[in-house]
Order: structure tokens, then C-alpha cells, then sequence
């Protein structure tokens, strides 16, 4: 199992979604730019019940989506996870942000976390 631990870096916090990330969840997945690959616009209670499923993923394996919170303004802008990949052994990496956190480097940044590179 993955360790649930917040993971810090220079800029972000990244750690297991809770109930009140909701709202920055729903942000992002009713954005059609910031879903336009991955499957499109979800409407609120696919982000919700999607979002329930993911905390309880975390929990029990380490993976699964993390809410990717900006350390200076303590907001999440997006999430990022490990997941396997499509019934096999391998391991994929996959992520989404608020499309007005776009071109910071934020997702460079939590990737390498994730994979354990210091960044």
C-alpha cells in the first residue's frame, strides 16, 4: 500500500481528498476545458459520488486521486493520483487542474512527488 501521508512540496500539499473538497472538485469537473480528455463535463453528483469512491480508493491502497492544494494560498487547484492501468500490473499517472492554474508547473511539480523525485 502507498503511503496516505500529505506529501509537501516547494509549492503544493498533496493528500487524500475529504468531504469539504467537494466544491474544488466540482470546480474543475464541470469545467469543459479542463475535462475536454478525460472523459468531458461531470454533472455534481458524479463528482460527489466519484469523489466518495476515491477518498475510500486512497485509504484502503494508496492509490487513487489526492487533492493537489497550492501551499501559499491553501486552496486545492486540482488532483493528481496513481491508478493501475486498464486491468493490468502497470501503474499510470493521471491528473486535472483548475484551467486558471494552467502553465505554472504545477502538475511537473506533482508528478515528480508523486514518482518520489526531488524536485
Amino acid at each position: 500500500m502507498l503511503s496516505v501521508d500529505p506529501i509537501l512540496t516547494r509549492r503544493l500539499i498533496i493528500r487524500p481528498f475529504g468531504e469539504p473538497d467537494l466544491d474544488a472538485a466540482y470546480e474543475i469537473n464541470s469545467d469543459p476545458e479542463a475535462r475536454r480528455f478525460t472523459g468531458g463535463v461531470k454533472s455534481r453528483v458524479d463528482p460527489d459520488r466519484g469523489l466518495r469512491e476515491q477518498i475510500h480508493r486512497v485509504c484502503q491502497s494508496g492509490l487513487g486521486a489526492r487533492a493537489v492544494v497550492e501551499r501559499r494560498a491553501g486552496h486545492v487547484i486540482g488532483y493528481c493520483g496513481l491508478q493501475s492501468f486498464a486491468d493490468t500490473e502497470e501503474i499510470e499517472l493521471f491528473y486535472g487542474y483548475a484551467t486558471r492554474m494552467w502553465g505554472n508547473g504545477f502538475a511537473t511539480e506533482a508528478a515528480a512527488a508523486l514518482s518520489g523525485i526531488s524536485f
